[in-house]
């Protein structure tokens, strides 16, 4: 079984991944800063450099309990949201349950391919419906990561649905 539905299947059967989120606002009351649009990442290196900033984040793995915990809009945590494709990407001050599941598990199975993302070797495959992957390692190599990605304006972006 390749990696990518490796992620993907195991995504999915921690009830992480849906077609259509649901959104929910955030409690707080507390006004929002206006904020910028997501960083665009157009090449590979970018997009490899992202995921191994985001693989060295200091998360705890996830639990049950994190199906229903709250969003904390950490630094941390606007990074990895950032590289989420539209449908997935949460809101700036808004909560959306299993988000912080999501995060956690991305978290620690990019970790899990440590010597994929050092390696530095890192390949873009387009796909031509807007879809692609990213790979870091070497193909073939039982260590080698594989994500579904999707372009959005020129961009790519995680999309593990």
């Amino acid at each position: 079984m390749s990696r990518v539905l490796t992620l993907v299947l195991a995504a999915a059967s921690l009830g992480c991944a849906a077609d259509e989120p649901t959104r929910a606002s955030a409690t707080s009351g507390a006004e929002t800063p206006a904020r910028e649009s997501p960083a665009c990442l157009r090449d590979v290196a970018a997009f490899g450099d992202a995921l191994v900033a985001i693989a060295a984040q200091e998360v705890p793995a996830p639990s049950p309990e994190d199906a229903l915990a709250s969003i904390e809009w950490t630094p941390e945590w606007r990074a990895w949201n950032d590289l989420q494709s539209a449908q997935l990407r949460v809101a700036e001050g808004e909560d959306e349950p299993g988000a912080v599941m999501r995060h956690r598990f991305w978290v620690h199975a990019l970790r899990a391919h440590h010597a994929a993302l050092a390696s530095d070797r890192f390949v873009l495959l387009p796909q031509p419906d807007a879809r692609g992957f990213f790979r870091a390692g070497v193909h073939g190599e039982p260590d080698t990561l594989t994500v579904l990605l999707r372009r959005e304006e020129g961009c790519w972006r995680l999309d593990d649905r």
